[in-house]
């Protein structure tokens, strides 16, 4: 077998944070996706070393077994290796995927998430894309999926992908973080940045390697679905913790400060909310929205975006506080280092 890190042995990594991830249901149906990807993969048994399971040590494995294993059962059916179980105790989303790595033995690390499908075809798509680009990174086209009003009016002002008529390998300035591959030597060099930020230190990785030279790419044929924020607690938190990742970003950077990074928060959610609204009135009733769908879902994008700009302004009056709220830290890493 090779040993270029750019198609040597593959670890397929799932990686379980919190309760969040680690739904049975969904937890089945992501594993039992993979695991039928992989069996009718020609090159599957060659290219996979080992199913990796990373979760926090909080979650029971017992009842993580009892959703992964069974689902996992066509590809050990084929004679692919079974999940091997690691655990970590207290990690971040993000750091918790730099522990995989280092725990991983393969080369090349597909890690997803356990509240995400992988579609028909997306696991070879992503890894053979890997393969040509070494030291690089390939993220899938993901999409929310959902059954409700409010959950398909937020698919459709979300950060996530539009629907690709024409889908391709393209050059991409983010990553998602709920499915990549990259490889193993990449990620220990280049891991993930810990930011003060709920979600956006997937993009501020992606930055870091394109500022190295090494290609961040979509793979447009590699679908995979990710289910909207379901209920008004979850979508009100969401939104509140994108305006604090707004201002954030801004002021990191460098570009605005004070009232202008939280004026630039409120100005881009306006902006966000009015291609929303858009979408939402340009679709046709027996699209994603049926007719009878419609003011309700107008009515989820104007309150969504009203709250990410109060998230915006609130991290720019009281940014701690906030930071406390929402992601449980009070200090960026640089105020740490100076501390200690």
């Amino acid at each position: 077998m090779t040993t270029d890190p750019s198609t040597g042995p593959l670890s397929l990594v799932l990686t379980l944070e919190s309760e969040h991830y680690a739904d049975p249901d969904e937890l089945t149906e992501a594993v039992r996706a993979v695991a039928g990807q992989m069996a009718a993969w020609p090159a599957g048994g060659e290219r996979l070393a080992e199913f990796l399971v990373v979760h926090d040590e909080g979650l029971d494995r017992g009842r993580l077994r009892q959703s992964v294993e069974p689902a996992w059962a066509p590809a050990r059916d084929a004679g692919l290796p079974g999940p091997r179980w690691e655990a970590t105790r207290g990690l971040g989303y993000y750091q918790q995927k730099n522990r995989a790595a280092e725990l991983a033995e393969g080369e090349t690390l597909l890690v997803f998430d356990g509240d995400v499908l992988l579609e028909e075809g997306a696991v070879r798509a992503l890894v053979e894309a890997h393969d040509t680009a070494p030291g690089g990174v390939v993220t899938g086209l993901c999409h929310i999926v959902s059954q409700t009003a409010a959950g398909r009016a937020f698919a459709l002002f979300s950060a996530f992908d539009d629907p690709v008529e024409d889908p391709e390998l393209a050059p991409a300035a983010g990553v998602h973080g709920n499915n990549f591959v990259v490889a193993r030597r990449t990620l220990l060099e280049r891991p993930f940045p810990d930011s003060p930020t709920f979600r956006r230190d997937c993009y501020l990785w992606a930055q870091s390697l394109l500022a190295e030279g090494r290609p961040v790419l979509r793979e447009e044929r590699a679908g995979v679905a990710h289910p909207a924020p379901e209920g008004r607690a979850a979508m009100t938190w969401r939104a509140l913790r994108q305006g604090h990742d707004d201002v954030w970003m801004f002021t990191h950077r460098g570009r605005f400060i004070g009232v202008l990074a939280a004026a630039v928060g409120v100005a881009n959610a306006a902006r966000r909310t009015a291609r929303g609204i858009a979408k939402i009135l340009s679709r046709p009733p027996a699209s994603e929205l049926e007719a009878r769908q419609v003011p309700a879902a107008l009515a989820v994008a104007l309150g969504y975006g009203a709250t990410v700009a109060a998230g915006a302004v609130r991290a720019w009056i009281a940014p701690r506080r906030l930071r406390r709220r929402l992601t449980g830290r009070e200090e960026e890493p640089e105020e740490r280092e100076e501390r200690r």
